[in-house]
């Protein structure tokens, strides 16, 4: 959950750099930031409930019966052919309009090194789901003498995780330095307003 939780604030963070500077900016920026910000909440919601798995698995089952002599079949996880492609353009087309702006801010890096991490640690759970990674669990325990063979494959998992999560951490960290750069001298005036009172 804390991967869960660290995405949508991060979703957060970008929906409020959405509207830090609306009024600085085009129409049509605003509504990007905007639907960046809603991609990483989502990101956060689907990381929590595993949607991206079970939708995976439904439009797999929806396209065929999974019967195939492997001619153009997906070899690992099925969310890997049906809902991944789809990730990959909107991080690549959020990279795309982030770009500028952070390279302007000396941030770019932030971008690069986050999403760089995101993209690294689908290549690892893609890896996961292949029938080879059975072979490459075997040799693994077997070189290090690990015991148990629980052991090696918590440890693939884990090491995944941790790169999802420091990949969201640094994009995290970006984001906050470019919506402290926009409301450097400005401030947000939240105002409470009695709806009770008579």
């Amino acid at each position: 959950w804390v991967s869960s939780v660290q995405t949508q604030l991060l979703g957060a963070t970008v929906l409020l750099i959405a509207a830090a500077g609306k009024a600085d900016r085009a129409r049509w920026k605003t509504v990007a930031w905007a639907l960046a910000g809603l991609f990483f909440v989502w990101i956060g919601i689907d990381d929590y409930a595993e949607i991206h798995e079970k939708l995976g698995g439904v439009l797999e089952r929806m396209a065929g019966d999974g019967e195939s002599d492997g001619g153009g079949a997906n070899p690992s996880f099925s969310w890997h052919t049906f809902i991944a492609p789809f990730y990959a353009l909107c991080t690549l087309a959020i990279a795309a309009f982030a770009a500028i702006p952070f390279w302007r801010r000396g941030l770019l890096h932030y971008l690069v090194l986050g999403f760089g991490l995101w993209a690294v640690a689908q290549g690892i759970d893609f890896v996961e789901g292949l029938d080879q990674a059975e072979d490459l669990y075997d040799w693994v325990q077997d070189r290090y003498a690990v015991e148990r063979r629980y052991g090696v494959t918590h440890t693939m998992k884990v090491v995944e995780e941790m790169m999802e999560m420091f990949g969201t951490t640094l994009l995290w960290i970006g984001f906050l330095h470019y919506l402290a750069g926009l409301l450097d001298g400005r401030g947000f005036l939240i105002r409470y307003r009695d709806t009770h009172r008579k």
